[in-house]
């Protein structure tokens, strides 16, 4: 920011302000896009474009004319927001958002014009859903990431409980464009299989259909840092930010993945500035709290926590049982309620761990139709016989990490080197993923623990993998075995990882401690 007229009172202002409005959103929003001078009972402000008087005036107008009032005294002063970009000229294009135009750009006008928002208008910053320079999505929007019309990531077939009722509210709100206050940012986190992929994609979907001209992109934290690595290998970075900087609404899943990549996490943190300057809005999902992600940066830590953040927890009792219900429905099976209940009751997992054991009393069933009984439902006996083939994974001793390599290692002809190496082979990103995922399921080890297991430095990368070889699981992908194999589905192998796991187990005495 820079002061003119009474230095000395302008000062003042400027610290009035920044210790109203924040340090960090002073330097964001003021230092290199506005300029005060006190005149009479009127404070100039000089900004670099309408765009920036009509946002600044709306958001921050109101704590502005505080500033000026606690430091003068003058009780009806008046701000003049005004218009003027060469007086910005001389600063190198600060006090536009780096690496998107100003909202004006190409406007031709370059006189000075004054703007004054109305009382209403700056007072009512706390309701501003996104910035009066864009009033509303734009028409010819467009969805990248997600099928806005999948019925399966639909906000409707969320399954809710008292485990995340709250996340639920609040992700149907931000989809219907609700301009409560705190709502420009979401970030969901919880362990994996509580849902934090559906509500992401819901909230995307339902934003599109609420707003049929929004401009609505979904990526993971995976897929964000590959394109911007390709983006500097082409020498493409200003269209890379183009694409993430004029959005309506940004969904990023998986952000524990930009853990440790400092220069990944400096481009979103920029990405995150320049959206938040336009009134988009940010919905972001990890693993863990943000202040509690291992090596992301301190400043994207604590830009995420000034938005709303919820926790999805482990579903209760109730909630297993609703969701039981639901996804045996929708997979057309008879299952008795009571059996039902043995089931939630027996699994206190996640909702992928619940979709594991229908699997489970489904295979059970089509194997031994006869154990349906003569009512064709499912009862309690075939349950308590899957249930029981399930626990016999953990009762001969504990299953060790390097057992598991060394199984999907026989089972996918790679070495057990490669796996625990940094090649990148399709097969051996499979192999290596499939043993993340397997020793998450089959032991109770963290999965710091199972990072060291597998020599990975950074545990969100075992998380990632665990979550993609779900998600080919859940909608059976396959892949191709070579030697005139063919097309083999993930959850095949591994299955047969597990039969080949849990037969050493039964027979091989106890050794060491788990883990390489």
């Amino acid at each position: 920011m820079e002061l003119s007229g009474g230095k000395g009172v302008n000062v003042r202002i400027a610290n009035r302000l920044s210790a109203l409005v924040g340090e960090g959103r002073f330097q964001r929003y003021f230092e290199d896009s506005a300029r005060l001078r006190m005149q009479e009972q009127t404070l100039d402000v000089a900004v670099p474009s309408a765009f920036h008087a009509e946002w600044l005036g709306r958001n921050f107008g109101q704590m502005v004319r505080d500033a000026a009032c606690q430091e003068t005294g003058i009780m009806d002063l008046t701000v003049r927001w005004r218009v003027d970009p060469k007086a910005f000229a001389t600063l190198g294009g600060r006090g536009t958002t780096k690496g998107r135009p100003d909202a004006d750009a190409g406007s031709g006008t370059a006189r000075p014009t004054t703007f004054a928002p109305s009382p209403a208008a700056a007072s009512s910053a706390a309701c501003a859903s996104r910035s009066p320079g864009r009033p509303g999505p734009r028409t010819g929007g467009r969805a990248i990431g997600f099928d806005p019309d999948s019925e399966r990531y639909a906000l409707d077939a969320f399954i809710v409980g008292a485990c995340n009722r709250l996340a639920h509210t609040v992700a149907t709100r931000i989809a219907a464009g609700d301009a409560t206050p705190g709502l420009n940012l979401l970030v969901l986190h919880g362990d994996c299989g509580l849902g934090k992929t559906h509500l992401l994609q819901g909230i995307a979907a339902g934003y599109c259909h609420a707003h049929p001209g929004a401009f609505v992109r979904y990526i993971s934290g995976e897929e964000f840092t590959n394109e911007y690595i390709r983006a500097i290998r082409s020498g493409q970075v200003e269209a890379f930010r183009q694409q993430f900087r004029n959005i309506d609404l940004l969904c990023l899943d998986d952000m524990h993945f930009l853990a440790g990549k400092d220069g990944t996490q400096s481009e979103f943190l920029h990405t995150f500035d320049a959206l938040d300057l336009h009134g988009a809005r940010v919905v972001l999902a990890s693993d863990a709290h943000p202040c509690q992600i291992r090596d992301l940066n301190e400043r994207l830590a604590s830009r995420c926590v000034s938005g709303m953040v919820v926790q999805l927890e482990t579903p209760d009792f109730e909630t297993r049982l609703l969701a039981l219900r639901r996804l045996s429905r929708m997979r057309g099976l008879s299952v008795e309620d009571d059996a039902l209940r043995i089931v939630a009751d027996a699994c206190a997992g996640s909702f992928r761990d619940l979709g594991g054991i229908l699997t489970r009393i489904q295979a059970l069933a089509t194997l031994l139709p006869q154990a349906a009984g003569t009512t064709g439902r499912i009862g309690s006996g075939l349950v308590e016989t899957a249930l029981r083939s399930k626990a016999r994974s953990r009762v001969d001793r504990p299953v060790r990490i390097d057992e598991i390599i060394d199984a999907v290692c026989s089972e996918l002809s790679v070495e057990p080197t490669e796996v625990l190496g940094k090649g990148r082979h399709r097969r051996v990103v499979l192999a290596r993923g499939v043993a993340a995922y397997l020793a998450r399921d089959m032991t109770t080890h963290s999965f710091p623990e199972i990072a060291r297991g597998l020599h990975r430095s950074n545990h969100s990368t075992i998380v990632t993998a665990t979550q993609r070889i779900g998600r080919q699981i859940e909608s059976g992908e396959t892949f191709a075995a070579g030697n005139g194999v063919g097309e083999v589905r993930v959850s095949d192998v591994c299955e047969r990882v597990r039969r080949q796991v849990l037969g050493a187990v039964a027979h091989v005495p106890r050794r060491g401690v788990p883990g390489r």
